[in-house]
């Protein structure tokens, strides 16, 4: 058996074990959660990159600020990502329901969760080529576009890339320069 004082002890030693451990769960789950988001919106663009070429269409991926599903595929807009509440991929011009390929609501990793960044539009080509449609009118992508995806209360931030030659990549801006998921080219703090 135990003495009162023995497990009295081994509560205050447990107390304060959970009371050391919580914050780093607390940062554990903010970064799984940010990092969770940032590969959705990569899977977004991987699938639109490959029903591009499947369909032999126009494929885009906006950020929108409508609900991502079927009955809002024509009317949803681009929206910059600092506004924008989610991702849609479509095809271009969609005239019906059945063009809408998938997309994702920001919410669903987290309310902490905001985005920033550069692309607000972009459409694959069945020919692999990429265009940016953040102004209206299809340019051929010259610079890599970038989605941040920021939780503040942590600090962390997880970016998602896409670049002129059609890659796609995620990456952690706090990771050090060099190493495999630090951004290339760095992003200003």
């Amino acid at each position: 058996g135990f003495t009162l004082l023995e497990l009295m002890f081994t509560i205050a030693i447990l107390g304060a074990l959970i009371v050391i451990a919580v914050p780093s769960f607390e940062r554990l789950f903010a970064s799984r959660q940010t990092t969770s988001a940032a590969q959705s919106l990569a899977a977004a663009l991987r699938k639109a990159q490959a029903e591009a070429t499947r369909l032999n269409r126009n494929v885009e991926v906006l950020m929108t600020t409508s609900e991502p599903s079927a009955a809002n595929v024509t009317s949803a807009t681009a929206a910059a990502p600092a506004t924008a509440t989610a991702w849609m991929v479509r095809v271009q011009g969609a005239t019906s329901a059945d063009e809408f390929l998938g997309g994702e609501s920001r919410e669903r990793f987290g309310k902490s969760i905001t985005t920033a960044g550069n692309l607000s539009s972009i459409v694959f080509t069945p020919m692999g080529r990429v265009l940016d449609m953040s102004s209206g009118t299809p340019l051929m992508l010259a610079s890599p576009r970038v989605v941040q995806f920021n939780h503040a209360p942590q600090s962390l931030r997880f970016c998602t890339y896409v670049t002129p030659g059609g890659s796609i990549r995620v990456c952690d801006s706090a990771a050090a320069y060099g190493t495999n998921s630090a951004c290339q080219p760095r992003l200003p703090s």
